[in-house]
């Protein structure tokens, strides 16, 4: 968070739905999912695939911290 406040480009990833799941961690609304996650992007990636694991590696070759 404290990244994300000083400008960093923060992309929180987060992985996709299991059929029955309800919201992967938690609401998204509310001030408190708000306030923890402002100047943020996410973005959901099935890491337990080639394609995700792929993308991921491409995003790191951009990140300055992972």
């Amino acid at each position: 968070m404290l990244l994300a406040d000083m400008g960093a480009d923060v992309i929180k990833v987060e992985a996709p739905p299991v059929h029955g799941d309800l919201e992967l961690g938690g609401p998204r609304h509310g001030f408190d999912f708000q306030n923890l996650h402002r100047n943020k992007r996410s973005m959901t990636l099935n890491l337990k695939h080639p394609d995700g694991v792929a993308v991921f590696h491409e995003m790191v070759k951009h990140a300055d911290v992972v």
